[in-house]
């Protein structure tokens, strides 16, 4: 049983560090991305925008 457990700390311990590199790979490339950066204004029409689709998807259901 102690031997099931301590595979299952490895495998989980594994499975974390993978998680990990995926988050810093996509860290990376967003870091690394040429396009300009946008301004708060844009990010809340862009916001603004998703919002009133859900709602009429929502709506629409």
């Amino acid at each position: 049983m102690l031997d099931e457990a301590v595979h299952a700390l490895q495998r989980q311990r594994r499975e974390n560090a993978e998680r990990l590199d995926v988050i810093r790979a996509r860290i990376r490339r967003s870091l690394d991305d040429p396009h300009p950066d946008l301004s708060s204004e844009e990010v809340q029409e862009h916001l603004d925008e998703l919002f009133a689709e859900a709602q009429r998807d929502t709506r629409r259901a």
